[in-house]
């Protein structure tokens, strides 16, 4: 008993707890437990009126059986319990409307509830049923979490049932005969409750203790967080001011992009500059909603698989630079109603993880225009570079009969782009348009002018696109005309280094005598160089090349047929190596050039010795080309199959390249033979030879 008194009589200090806040967990504890007792008290009151009534019942209903016998009558126990019960229940009830904080108002209200109980024993004439109200009693005063009211209970307890167990044991006992110890027995019994009780008094306050302390760290810690919030809320807003500052100077546009719902979004914080680059601020939406005004649709698709690649854990550092599609971006800004060229930079904000990505943009615009600059510079030198050396190499007398050729053909292709001309008629004179263009860029290929040749290759790509359009405008001709700028543009040049050869170097050394007489030396350099583009070996004969006599008007047809024929023996008729030690041959192809005067007129005869006409290719082709049944295709004799050879634009190469695919070779050549009133004539035999001989007359 003692052990747990002074559990309960001991102070309030946490071990650990600092002094100040042991004084508030115990002004709290003080509290909470007065407010409780004293509700207890309101509580306790109603109950002791409860009684009061109760035991008026008792001494009508019960009181008489017990105490008088079968017989009932209002007896003096009524008057008792009316009396006696008011006198418990109203001066209790006083003291908690008076002074509900006065211990005394609970030890007064503890020892009315147990005078009720014995009044209930009494009434019952010591019916040991109604004893069980005593416990009832001591534990209605447990809940006062006060061992001395239980205390107090107990003692009036024990003193009742001594007095009224000497002077009165019928009241208490229901017998007659006293029993000195019985009184102790009895009070044994509530004394082993009260350590039941006192256990529950311990456990109840302690808890009430370890509440109030508990709210004291609770307030204490809220009181320091709120402090540190506060202390925290102004540092982030100097950290954000600082970042702000950041965020505004930078001349990159600067934004962090989070990972949603398969996608990212960018985030709310942007640098300044992004409003500079793209005129406003990006929208805190998906990526790719963002910049869809920015970009191309096919520069979109990219985006989004980029982006979906970026939520893969398999991506690594290096892989979101190497992948990324915008790395070099030209856009047009609406809103500032200009054109730049951007870069953007994706990194990750932790390193392993995909949730969110720094996306840095730059405006590289004024970088990028000096970089075109300086590779259009260098393209620049290294066209005139080659110019130079091409001009070296094919000396004056050539390149002037060459010039002249070529403004004779751009002079045709002017002619059909004039602009007083309709789309309709510019179409239907497209195939002499081509025409010349695959004679310039023959001839240009001839004297290895790749400048030239480039430009004309480009030139023919157009011109093929606007073979398929059924119904073009005048808008579509405008990259045709371009391109024949460029060529007047690279022909002024030549021109240009042409006339300074002619201040500082006579027509000597490697030059010519005629125009005519240096056909078969380019030629011989062509074909070297396109033999060894297709992995074949070739020898150029031209001992049977007699000049003497051909007047220089021919140089430029003879140099533009010699073209067209000699790169068709390389491509189509003459066999690689291997090929041809299988059918017996030399591992080299042979080309042989002859001309000769022959009266009024001159021959010109180019053969090889390859495979000549492969007539089931030409077929199959020509039944593509032209949708034609295989029965009628079948038909074909072999002079409708060599007819079907010089058809412009039919080729029997898979694809179109720099030396041959477009099937304008032979067609050049008809054309150019039919202009000066020629003759060709074609000799042939399947895996020997092929060779085409042109009669043409002098006064042509």
């Amino acid at each position: 008993m003692a052990v747990l008194t002074s559990e309960l009589a001991q102070g309030a200090v946490t071990t650990g707890m600092r002094p100040e806040l042991a004084q508030s967990a115990e002004a709290i504890f003080r509290e909470r437990l007065l407010s409780h007792r004293q509700l207890l008290n309101k509580i306790m009151a109603f109950v002791l009126f409860f009684n009061w009534a109760l035991g008026v019942v008792f001494a009508v209903t019960v009181s008489p059986s017990t105490w008088i016998g079968a017989q009932k009558l209002v007896n003096l126990h009524v008057w008792i319990a009316i009396g006696q019960g008011a006198v418990m229940a109203v001066i209790p009830a006083l003291l908690v409307w008076l002074n509900n904080s006065a211990s005394s108002t609970r030890h007064i209200i503890a020892m009315s509830q147990c005078l009720f109980a014995s009044l209930f024993v009494h009434l019952t004439g010591g019916r040991i049923e109604t004893h069980f109200y005593y416990f009832a009693s001591l534990a209605f005063l447990a809940f006062y979490r006060d061992w001395k009211i239980v205390l107090t209970g107990t003692v009036f307890i024990a003193v009742d049932h001594l007095a009224r167990g000497i002077f009165w044991p019928q009241s208490v006992f229901g017998i007659t005969a006293g029993i000195d110890w019985r009184w102790v027995e009895h009070a044994a019994w509530v004394v082993v409750m009260d350590v039941v009780l006192f256990m529950g008094v311990i456990i109840a306050t302690r808890e009430v203790r370890q509440i109030a302390e508990q709210k004291v760290v609770v307030d204490n810690y809220a009181g320091n967080m709120e402090q540190l919030v506060t202390e925290r809320t102004a540092q982030l807003q100097v950290s954000q001011k600082e970042t702000q500052t950041v965020l505004d100077s930078i001349d990159e546009g600067l934004f962090v992009i989070f990972r949603k719902d398969n996608g990212y979004e960018i985030g709310a914080q942007q640098s300044a500059a992004v409003r500079g680059i793209f005129g406003e601020t990006l929208p805190a939406t998906r990526l790719t909603e963002a910049l869809t005004p920015f970009l191309s649709p096919l520069k979109v698709r990219e985006l989004e698989n980029y982006l979906t690649l970026l939520q893969s854990a398999s991506i690594r550092n290096e892989m979101i630079a190497d992948l990324n599609p915008l790395e070099s971006i030209h856009t047009a800004i609406r809103s500032l109603a200009t054109e730049k060229y951007l870069q953007f930079i994706f990194s990750a904000v932790e390193p392993g993880k995909q949730d969110q990505y720094l996306v840095r943009v730059r405006d590289v615009t004024k970088a990028t225009h000096l970089q075109q600059q300086l590779a259009a510079n260098e393209k620049k030198n290294e066209e005139n570079t080659q110019m130079i050396l091409s001009v070296l190499h094919i000396g004056p007398g050539l390149l002037e009969d060459f010039i002249e050729g070529v403004e004779i053909e751009l002079a045709i292709i002017e002619n059909i782009l004039q602009s007083d001309q309709t789309p309709q008629e510019v179409m239907a004179r497209m195939e002499e348009l081509f025409r010349s263009i695959h004679s310039i860029k023959g001839n240009s290929a001839l004297l290895d002018l790749k400048i030239l040749t480039s430009v004309a290759h480009e030139f023919e790509e157009k011109v093929i696109q606007l073979r398929s359009q059924h119904d073009p405008g005048w808008s579509d001709f405008i990259p045709l005309a371009k391109d024949v700028l460029k060529l007047q543009s690279t022909l002024a040049g030549l021109k240009d280094l042409l006339l300074r050869l002619q201040n500082f170097k006579s027509d000597t050394g490697g030059d010519t005598d005629s125009a005519v007489a240096a056909i078969p030396k380019s030629v011989r350099t062509m074909a070297e160089r396109l033999a060894q583009e297709l992995d074949k070996q070739v020898v150029v004969d031209t001992d049977g090349y007699e000049a003497s006599g051909i007047p220089n008007k021919f140089a430029y047809i003879l140099r533009d047929i010699s073209v067209q024929m000699v790169r068709n023996s390389i491509a189509h008729g003459l066999e690689t190596p291997e090929a041809r030690k299988l059918a017996g041959k030399s591992s080299s192809g042979k080309i042989v050039l002859t001309l000769r005067k022959e009266g009024n007129e001159f021959l010109f005869t180019i053969r090889d010795d390859g495979k000549s006409f492969d007539f089931e290719t030409i077929r199959r082709m020509a039944m593509k080309k032209y949708n034609t049944s295989p029965d009628i295709a079948d038909a074909w004799d072999q002079k409708k199959l060599i007819r079907i050879i010089f058809e412009p634009g039919f080729s029997t190469a898979e694809t179109a390249t720099l030396t041959a695919g477009r099937g304008m070779g032979l067609d050049i050549v008809r054309q150019r033979i039919k202009k000066v009133g020629g003759e060709l004539k074609i000799n042939f035999s399947a895996g020997k030879f092929t060779e085409f001989n042109m009669r043409i007359p002098l006064d042509a």
